[in-house]
């Protein structure tokens, strides 16, 4: 089924001062007190439903990333401080160098390029964002912060914080004495064609997209899960991503390596320096949050929306 036909067949959130809905193929928009219902066309509810206030069909805008210094001084490291340039060249070498025949390319330079071209692309279409549990979403707007699994002690990937030091001092060149609040914070490349997203949901179900001008120039991508493929795969910076970053060839057919046979679970961020309630942008739930929620959020002018089947 379409995955848009799937989300607008009983969808509620709020945009500004209304409130819209859509049910058994019709769509409708209220005041936020929920009186005076008006009846709307699809396009309209598309353009709400988007983050847009003017109506018409929806059209799918880029955000190019340009390239950024890290900001040494906000992360106090910097994944320059690794040493990893053994690693570096035997990834390369397996990736490009035996495959790119078998996908279509017709030299290994060809085939760098055009991956990483690839990679930049869907970033610039993407959002930043953070899949969490609905039970948790309440200590993040309390603390102000999003903590990783040395100050919580759970996790809904890996959980074994010793492994995890050893790879991020390895893998990201942070110091394995940091301060546990100043570790990196997991997340992943929203689809903003896809959404809600379908991918990463065991990290739980509410949404969370975060303001990418605050992040980009602290921000760390794999295309993969950084830990579980790390005999892959190797972070690079978000504004200056590396083909080592990507763990297979992209089909040379295939402009979307969402949609390539590689299948991809999802498109790992790892976000350095700290990401606090500041930067969030927007939240999405998979049913209405319980009130006390919904007061926490209004009081930080945190925009959120609830669209059933997240």
């Amino acid at each position: 089924m379409n995955k848009l036909r799937t989300l607008l067949q009983e969808a509620v959130f709020t945009r500004g001062s209304n409130k819209y809905m859509s049910r058994s193929g019709k769509y409708y928009k209220y005041d936020t007190d929920g009186k005076g219902r008006k009846e709307i066309d699809r396009e309209e509810y598309l353009s709400a439903l988007k983050g847009k206030t003017s109506t018409g069909p929806v059209k799918h805008k880029t955000q190019p990333i340009e390239p950024k210094p890290w900001n040494k001084e906000r992360v106090g490291y910097s994944i320059q401080d690794r040493d990893t340039s053994t690693l570096e060249e035997v990834l390369m070498e397996d990736t490009y160098k035996f495959n790119f025949k078998h996908r279509g390319y017709d030299d290994e330079k060809t085939a760098i390029e055009t991956n990483v071209k690839r990679a930049r692309n869907l970033v610039d279409r993407g959002e930043f964002g953070i899949r969490v549990p609905e039970e948790i979403l309440g200590s993040i707007l309390n603390d102000g912060r999003f903590k990783s699994q040395f100050e919580t002690g759970s996790s809904r990937g890996y959980l074994n914080p010793s492994v995890r030091s050893d790879f991020e001092h390895d893998y990201m060149g942070v110091p394995q004495d940091i301060e546990d609040r100043k570790r990196p914070i997991y997340g992943m490349l929203l689809d903003k064609r896809e959404f809600p997203p379908l991918r990463g949901r065991h990290y739980g179900p509410v949404v969370i997209t975060l303001k990418r001008e605050n992040l980009e120039d602290r921000t760390t991508i794999t295309f993969g899960d950084s830990l579980d493929r790390r005999a892959y795969l190797l972070p690079s910076e978000v504004t200056d991503i590396k083909p080592y970053s990507i763990e297979r060839l992209l089909d040379s057919k295939n402009d979307d390596p969402y949609h390539d046979d590689i299948s991809y679970n999802y498109i790992e961020l790892q976000y350095h320096g700290g990401v606090s309630v500041e930067d969030i942008k927007e939240i999405t739930f998979r049913r209405k949050p319980d009130p006390f929620i919904i007061d926490q959020l209004e009081s930080l002018g945190i925009p959120w929306s609830y669209i059933r089947r997240v």
